[in-house]
Order: structure tokens, then sequence, then C-alpha cells
């Protein structure tokens, strides 16, 4: 009978398990990360700097150059390793086998949000440099001939720390006119074309801001009943991972609409799932070992589409 089970918990069967229930899961990082297949171990970034402006055409033409931003971002390797005891699979009468693989499959699909979080949390700490070797928010950064890139904003709530809806909209204005400002490496407005298309904004809230913000950006009416001119301004997604710690006073804002990203999800390989359920290991060991593991990495992207809110 013991074959039996070992016969069920095949790799094809768990894989396909694995896979359906992976599928499935909706994750927030993949709206705020450039998305890389990488095929080496170390893949290098080449962002350039920005065209200069067009000039009149006078007396000759004038080479000019681009500054030459590339930086290199070397893959991580991550493994999950989990063991089945085999009399769980003899006594399964619940389906409980399946829900452990179920698990799996939610568990590692949603490390990607929790590593995107962190990310968030930890960007303003010293040695969580951007490719231009500052912290990635920043209220004193230069690039090129850019003025100065302040972004790191705060806020005082009326009540504690949480915002009102009136409040939340104060802030998404805020945080557009400051993004509007941020400038290239020429000395011009970096987010000139992203901000001019439809919702070219993207949040990342903790749990408690998220009705606030709802009521901020996407409300027909106001309070008072009068239209409400920051509809459809912005979109949001909710990361539980920025509760209950400290971050939960802040919220995230992204320019996601650009051909360039403020994050980058860089993967190496796909996620590999391997099973050992051979009789004789089995036998030996009383368990069934099932393994993950892959190769990527996630790395700050564009400083200047990402702005960090912090509600005092």
């Amino acid at each position: 009978m013991a074959q039996s089970y070992l016969q069920l918990l095949s790799v094809r069967g768990v894989t396909g398990r694995f896979n359906k229930v992976f599928d499935k899961i909706p994750t927030i990082y993949q709206n705020h990360c450039a998305l890389y297949d990488a095929d080496t171990d170390i893949m290098p970034h080449a962002i350039a700097g920005f065209v200069p402006r067009p000039r009149e055409f006078t007396n000759g033409r004038m080479v000019q150059g681009i500054r030459d931003f590339t930086f290199n971002v070397t893959n991580k390797e991550y493994e999950l390793t989990i063991e089945i005891p085999r009399k769980w699979m003899e006594d399964d009468q619940t389906g409980a086998i399946n829900q452990r693989i179920d698990e799996i499959a939610e568990t590692w699909q949603t490390f990607y949000d929790y590593q995107f979080s962190q990310l968030l949390i930890n960007g303003a700490t010293s040695t969580y440099n951007g490719w231009d070797g500052a912290t990635f928010y920043n209220d004193s950064r230069t690039i090129g001939g850019s003025a100065t890139i302040d972004n790191k904003l705060t806020s005082a709530a009326a009540t504690s720390t949480t915002p009102t809806t009136a409040e939340m909209q104060t802030a998404v204005r805020d945080i557009k006119k400051q993004l509007w400002k941020f400038q290239n490496d020429q000395g011009n407005p970096f987010n000139a074309a992203a901000m001019g298309m439809p919702k070219p904004i993207r949040f990342v809230l903790p749990p408690d801001y998220e009705f606030p913000f709802k009521g901020a950006v996407q409300s027909a009416l106001t309070g008072g009943g009068d239209t409400n001119v920051f509809i459809n301004v912005a979109d949001g997604d909710v990361s539980p991972y920025l509760a209950p710690t400290a971050e939960a006073t802040k919220m995230y804002a992204n320019v996601v609409s650009g051909s360039r990203k403020p994050f980058i999800f860089q993967k190496r390989t796909n996620l590999e799932i391997e099973i050992d359920n051979r009789p004789e290991e089995v036998a030996k060991t009383g368990v069934v070992a099932i393994y993950c593991r892959q190769r990527y990495v996630f790395a700050y992207g564009e400083p200047r589409m990402s702005l960090e809110y912090t509600w005092s």
C-alpha cells in the first residue's frame, strides 16, 4: 500500500499541481519591475544618459555625447526543501498532502512580493544603493546635470499616522508634482513622457491606507458631492509586508508607464521542483522530500521613477 502512495506523489503529479496553483496566485511586483531574463550570472544593465535637446543649426554640427550609467546585477540562488513524512501519506484522508503542495506554491509565489517589499522598506537605508551609488530613496542626489532629486517626502496626518481621504488626495497631488520636477542628466524633465500617459503612477500601500487611497482616487464624487478631480489619477497595490512594522507609516509611489522602471526583477533560471520518492530512500528516511530552487534577483532600477512618502 505504501508504494501506491509514493506513486501518487510523482514528479509529474506534484509539478502539475504546483504549477496550476502557482500560476493562479496574484502578485504585485510585476506591476513595478522591469522583467529581464538573464543568460549569465552577472548581467550588465546599460542605462544610457538622455539625449540632449536639439539646437539651432547655425554654423555647423556640434557632436554631443551621451553619458554611460552601465551597472551590473548579480543573480542570487534560493531554495526551499520540504519533507513529508511517510505516515502522513499513508493516513491522509482529507487531502492534506495536496494542501501542503498548494502551500509550497503559494509560499514561493508570495515570497517574490515579500522581497519586493523589502526593496521598498530598505530603500532609504545605508548600503541599499541605486546604480548611482546613493541610497535609492534620497533627498539630495543629483545625476549628471540634474537639479537635486528628492524622492523622500513627509506629511503629517491629523489622526496619528492614519490619513483621511482628503489628506490622501493632498499627498497624491504633492507626489505627482514632485515626480514632474525630477530631471534627467541633461537638466530636462525626466518623466515628461511617462507622466502624460493615463494612470502613470502606481502606489504600494500598507493595508491601513487601502481605503483612504481608494476614496481619494476611485470615488467619482467627493464627500461634499463635487466631482473628484483625482479619479483615475493613480492605481495602487496593497502589500501586507509593509505592516505591522514602522513601514506601516509609509507608502510608495512608482511611475510605471514609461519604458524604464524603478525596480528590476532579473531571472536566471525558471523555478525548479524535484521530488525524491524513491522507495528505498523513503524506506530509509521515512519521508518524501520536495526540493524547490531558482536563481534570480530583485534590484533597484530608476530612482527618478519612485518616491517614498512617510506619514508622521
